[in-house]
């Protein structure tokens, strides 16, 4: 058998040294890579933003769930002090911030919310400050001779100021710097005591109503560049006092 050896010619020799990429497909190739990289980058930034805002979401509702339910549990433990609007108690000018604040019920509406205990014994404010877009909370209760109120325990008056805890003539913010009530206010109904003794308040058909109160609220988280957004938050809560307090 004979084998027969060729040459590979000048041209052969030109076409195996050209196999590979070309300077243009390096480039395409390079510029579809940039373009899924650009993508990649794009939806991750996108997802971190969002998870960012979930979980500023609920750090926010939380807070402002922690508020509510403590301002359900005096309206239903406790009625409207109804002698506080009527400037008819001795704490009838209690303010937040002294003279920041309206004790009165304008339109069925007030920036304060004042209620009293069925024994009597307790009393709590609920006030919303527009300057600071804070909340605030305070307790009463009768002293030892009964006569007149002193701050609950933990409601003495101090003032402080820190990351966690606020503290304003005895007031405590129920909000965080992370979190501002952007507007708040409480409709009361009926804006007259029902179990009010005067006869042109019992007569009337349009008083006797058992007394509620309507929250409106409206919380801001802007603590950060690009997450700022808006809660807003509506309730109606009943008493379950079915009698006058004494």
């Amino acid at each position: 058998m004979k084998f027969k050896i060729t040459k590979n010619s000048p041209s052969q020799k030109v076409r195996m040294f050209r196999s590979g990429f070309t300077l243009i497909e390096l480039l395409v190739s390079l510029v579809i890579f940039v373009i899924f990289l650009g993508i990649v980058s794009t939806s991750y930034v996108s997802i971190v933003k969002a998870q960012r805002q979930a979980n500023e979401t609920r750090k926010m509702y939380s807070e402002v769930r922690s508020a509510v339910e403590l301002l359900a549990e005096d309206v239903r433990l406790g009625t409207i002090d109804y002698d506080y609007y009527e400037a008819k108690s001795d704490l009838a000018n209690e303010n937040c911030q002294e003279g920041a604040l309206s004790a009165s019920i304008s339109a069925g509406r007030t920036t304060i919310l004042a209620l009293v205990h069925k024994d009597s014994l307790e009393r709590s404010f609920f006030c919303y400050d527009q300057t600071s877009e804070t909340l605030w909370y305070k307790k009463f209760k009768r002293d030892p001779s009964g006569s007149t109120w002193i701050p609950a325990e933990g409601f003495a008056g101090t003032t402080e100021t820190g990351a966690s805890t606020q503290e304003t003539n005895g007031y405590r913010a129920l909000n965080s710097d992370l979190v501002k009530i952007h507007s708040m206010s409480f409709a009361i109904f009926p804006d007259r005591n029902p179990y009010s003794d005067d006869p042109d308040i019992y007569l009337k058909n349009g008083t006797q109503f058992q007394p509620k109160v309507s929250v409106f609220m409206s919380a801001v988280n802007g603590t950060r560049a690009g997450t700022e957004f808006t809660m807003d938050f509506q309730t109606t809560l009943s008493s379950r006092v079915y009698s006058r307090a004494s």
